[in-house]
């Protein structure tokens, strides 16, 4: 597999994605958590969240867009 010799640029650290508040349901089935994106155009911040098994899986997306949803919770 070839790397890259390229070395990181400030705009790549935009494009690190970082997931946040995550929460195990109380079943122990699901994990549900946040992902911070940059808009780097907007100098600004969105949130969306994801849930995905916790045996492995494919990522749930559960919001999307322009809000901030940003602390999710089980109920």
């Amino acid at each position: 597999m070839p790397t890259s010799k390229r070395k990181p640029t400030a705009r790549d650290i935009f494009m690190v994605r970082v997931p946040q508040s995550i929460n195990i349901s109380q079943d122990g089935e699901w994990i549900i958590f946040a992902v911070r994106d940059t808009d780097v155009k907007k100098n600004a911040y969105t949130h969306s969240i994801y849930r995905v098994p916790t045996g492995g899986g494919r990522l749930q997306p559960l919001t999307r867009g322009k809000a901030n949803d940003c602390s999710p919770r089980w109920r």
